[in-house]
């Protein structure tokens, strides 16, 4: 577990995490972008960038997964259902073989897709009407 927490505070210096904060950090950390909490998780061979978007009804949970698809093919962050609370979340690994720039890049594109997930996860747009870059099997 050493190597997972080394890698984790490599992450959070690359990302631009207050340096004084990052001595206490083990194997996972919880910290707040823009308004959003989001988490660093170690793990085999590298982190995991989560974002929970919290827990969604039947509806809203057919709304979003109507762009999950889609979302997969822009961009490396996954939707996903945890089970255990029936919350929903997005992920995003990142190898520890990473340079700090692509660690920036790929931190960059997660906060962006967290954003725009936790937008649509309040639009409440009519489940009929198309929403933007969907694909639909």
């Amino acid at each position: 577990m050493r190597d997972s927490a080394e890698f984790v505070r490599r992450c959070l210096t690359a990302v631009g995490y207050p340096a004084e904060e990052i001595p206490a950090v083990l194997s996972s950390s919880a910290f707040t972008v823009d308004g959003l909490e989001m988490r660093i998780a170690g793990e085999p061979g590298g982190v995991r960038f989560e974002f929970r978007l919290g827990a969604a009804d039947d509806a809203a949970l057919a709304r979003l997964g109507s762009f999950a698809s889609g979302r997969i093919v822009r961009e490396d962050s996954v939707l996903a259902l945890d089970p255990s609370d029936g919350s929903l979340f997005i992920w995003q690994r990142v190898g520890s073989s990473e340079s700090d720039d692509a660690i920036v890049r790929s931190f960059e594109r997660f906060a962006a897709s967290a954003e725009w997930w936790n937008d649509r996860l309040g639009d409440g747009k009519p489940q009929d009407e198309v929403p933007e870059m969907v694909i639909r099997p």
